[in-house]
């Protein structure tokens, strides 16, 4: 599985297109491909990568200005 595709809304079993073939049952999204995610780990996987981004970010920056 490729997660840092739900980052770019691909689906990270098949590389398609996430928001152009999702089902929504029960707060769980289903791709057409067969994957299979709670909107709960969905967010928690998005955010973690958003959240590692701006800290590298952050820490990039910082050492530019010593």
């Amino acid at each position: 599985m490729k997660w840092f595709n739900l980052k770019e809304n691909k689906c990270p079993k098949c590389n398609k297109d996430w928001s152009q073939d999702l089902v929504v049952h029960n707060r769980m999204l289903q791709h057409l491909c067969g994957f299979k995610i709670s909107e709960k780990r969905y967010r928690e996987i998005v955010t973690s990568m958003v959240n590692k981004d701006i800290e590298w970010n952050e820490e990039d920056e910082a050492k530019f200005y010593e």
